[in-house]
Formats: C-alpha cells, structure tokens, sequence
C-alpha cells in the first residue's frame, strides 16, 4: 500500500503503543506510509522520525485516510476514539474503513460497529493474536469479524501484517473469539507454570521436565515456544504481563457469565492471575510468575493436619476455584 495521488493516506493507525507502533514500522518496511496518531505525541514523533507523517487529530486522520487500524487499551478508550465529538465515526467520509484491533468487550465491538453500518461506514472487529516482535515481522494472526461485503478490503488492509487471516463471521465474532481464545491460553499458560513449579518442588531438574512434558500429549505452544525464552523468576522480562493477561482473563468471565456460563477450569486460570497481580507481579512477564505461584499454591501442615489426608486433598485441591 501506499499514499494516494490526491494525498489521502492508504491507512491510518491510531493507539502507537507496543503493537500499534509495531503495525506502524511494518508498514513502513513494506513500503507504505500511515499516517499516526496517539494521545502522547512522543510516540507519533518517534515514528514520524522513521518515515511515518503524524495526524494532529483523530478527526485529522480520519479525513485523510482510506482505510483506520485502531489498537487501544480499553473498551472505554475505544468508545472515545470512535463516539466523541470529533471521533471516528462523525469524522470519516462515507465508505472508509475502521478496523479495531483493541482487546476489548465484544458487546462494544458490536455496539460501534452496528453505528458505524448504519452511517455508511465499514467496520472490523480483529483480533490481534501475536506480540509486537511478530507484528514487525509480518507474522500476526487476525481473528476478526466482518461483513461478507468487506472481508476482501479487511483482508487487503491486514495482510502486509499477517501470517493468517481467519474469519470468525459477522461483525463482534472476531472479538468473542478473541477473547475465548484468551481466556483458553492464560488457563495453559498459568497451568505449564504450575506444573514446572510442581516438579522443581519435588527436585526435577527442569530441562528433563520440559524435554518430557513437550514430547507427550501435555506439550503445546507456550512450553514449547516461550516459555524457555522468558522464563525468568525474578526479573521483569519482555513477552506478554501478567496485567494485561488479567484484563483478557476479566473480559473472558464477563463474556461467559454473560452468556449463562461459568467454565472452571478457564476462571481457576484468571483467578490465579488476579492474585498474582495482588502480590505485585502485575509488570512481570505471565512467565515470570514462578514466585507468585510457589506463593499462591503453598499448602501449611496445618492444613493437611486438620483432617483426614484424603478429605483434606479433596478440600484443598478445590481452594482457589473461583
């Protein structure tokens, strides 16, 4: 993609933090030029140094470009960029199109979306599923959901992004999956996490742990990929934090008890994550979370004592059971 002949901007970025700037520097390196903009100006400025040309405004932007990606911290914020005054949607011409790749409520992915139609405007719904390092490298998942009329334009405007591009359905089926998806990882996650604390305690060494775990049917993606790269038990370390794994996790048991449902095992996984945060690791690298679990999963003598050894394991294997 590039800019257009009549100056308007093939695609606009709004929300420059660690993914938003890495879309903004892959397009960059593939040739385009989006036009940026972020609340904090220093973030725009860094990129405008790399090529990039800086909106004043989210009006700005929205007039000059042909297709907006939007990658902001919360539903709220969203519902600003798109809903005030001067946001998106009472900014943009008639037919651009507005992809949100924000983690958000998928009720409000909808909400937007719905209002968006109903201007004349196109809107996606799309998941990021990757860290930033990958989005500069072209390799992202996007989970997304659109309207059958939009999906090759949705999928013309990802694609110097993207490894896969896998539709969901209509608009709002991206960002449910979405945030499924994450629910599911974290509970993995947090769970390969307790497993390799579980046998250092009982004093494993922890390179024939993996080499056992990643050749049986207990293996995937996180113990296989990242966890040897980050993990770390006492260090802050790049890679994905337990802050925003516990914004996914809350979004997750919204979604599910929104529809009837609570799935235990999927909120033992969040709920561990919210107490890792109480402790304080909530900068930490999800796989920095060693520590926390030691300290979350320690059982007294006093609670083994109190009662029969069976009935006491049934008791307290269900403790932390949100």
């Amino acid at each position: 993609m590039s800019q257009q002949q009549n100056g308007d901007f093939e695609v606009g970025i709004i929300g420059l933090g660690a993914m938003g700037a890495a879309f903004a520097r892959r397009y960059l390196a593939t040739g385009a030029v989006p036009l940026v903009y972020n609340r904090s100006p220093e973030r725009a400025e860094a990129l405008a140094a790399d090529g990039a040309v800086v909106a004043s405004s989210v009006a700005d932007l929205a007039r000059r470009s042909r297709n907006v990606i939007t990658v902001l911290g919360t539903g709220a914020d969203v519902r600003s960029v798109y809903t005030s005054e001067d946001g998106l949607l009472n900014s943009a011409r008639p037919g651009i199109l507005l992809i949100d790749c924000s983690t958000i409520e998928p009720s409000t992915s909808i909400e937007i979306g719905e209002e968006a139609t109903r201007r004349g405007l196109r809107f996606a719904d799309a998941g990021v599923g990757a860290l930033p390092k990958d989005a500069l490298e072209g390799r992202v998942n996007f989970i997304y959901g659109a309207r059958d009329a939009d999906v090759d334009r949705v999928e013309m405007v990802l694609r110097p992004l993207a490894a896969k591009l896998m539709r969901c359905g209509g608009i709002g089926a991206g960002m449910t999956m979405k945030v499924i998806n994450n629910l599911l990882a974290n509970a993995i996650h947090v769970a390969d996490l307790e497993a390799l604390a579980l046998a250092e305690r009982a004093g494993l060494e922890r390179d024939v742990v993996m080499g056992v775990l990643n050749t049986t049917a207990a293996g995937n993606n996180y113990l296989r990929d990242r966890v040897p790269a980050e993990l770390v038990d006492t260090e802050h370390v790049p890679g994905f934090k337990v802050d925003l794994g516990a914004k996914d996790a809350r979004l997750g048991q919204e979604l599910a008890l929104s529809l009837g449902q609570r799935p235990r095992m999927l909120f033992t996984g969040s709920y561990l994550l919210h107490e890792a945060q109480k402790l304080g690791y909530g900068e930490h690298s999800l796989s920095a979370l060693m520590p926390a679990l030691r300290e979350l999963n320690a059982v007294t003598e006093a609670e083994l004592s109190d009662d029969t050894k069976d009935s006491a394991t049934t008791r307290l294997s269900f403790r932390c059971s949100p």
